[in-house]
């Protein structure tokens, strides 16, 4: 895999080539790299930036190996293009379900025990929304047991959830709640 994302990656200066030195680092689980643009007239016009996200296996970052980071990068972001690195922090999710329908001969608590361990499984990286649709799809189709799933059966979130900048979305199983 190494070898097939190197020459992905050959040309420095690319937003994969950035993502792709931060996951050279041993400590670095998920990187995302963005160009940050301006927009003027429904134009999306870049100012010759890049934000790049780092978090490791429990979505964090701290500043030893942003360090790190930060070295291999010089070899990758391309001369005289800033490259703004940021450590990775985590922001809980609160789920809320209400008005799942269960199969006959279905224990609901354990229905819902699997669906909870499903959506804690969800692996996000920095930066990434969380798409209702994602959540909806983990029910209707990836749980057995239950019977229907309907259009407002996803309280909360009531809309797709951008975490904050240098964030990453993680939903604890204490933090699917069924209404």
């Amino acid at each position: 895999a190494r070898a097939r994302y190197w020459f992905l990656n050959a040309s420095p200066g690319t937003l994969s080539a950035i993502d792709y030195c931060a996951k050279q680092d041993p400590g670095v689980a998920q990187a995302t790299a963005t160009e940050l643009t301006t927009e003027r007239a429904s134009l999306q016009i870049p100012f010759y930036r890049v934000t790049m996200t780092i978090a490791d296996a429990n979505g964090q970052a701290g500043t030893a190996l942003a360090a790190r980071v930060r070295e291999q990068l010089q070899e990758y972001r391309c001369a005289g293009v800033p490259v703004l690195l940021v450590g990775g922090s985590v922001q809980y999710l609160v789920i809320r379900w209400q008005k799942l329908t269960y199969k006959k001969g279905y224990d609901p608590a354990a229905v819902q025990a699997v669906l909870t361990a499903k959506i804690a499984a969800i692996s996000l990286g920095p930066d990434i929304a969380l798409e209702r649709a994602l959540l909806l799809a983990i029910a209707k189709l990836q749980v057995d047991g239950i019977l229907s799933v309907p259009a407002d059966a996803l309280a909360s979130p009531i809309v797709d959830t951008q975490p904050a900048p240098g964030y990453t979305i993680k939903i604890l199983p204490s933090g699917v709640i069924y209404l």
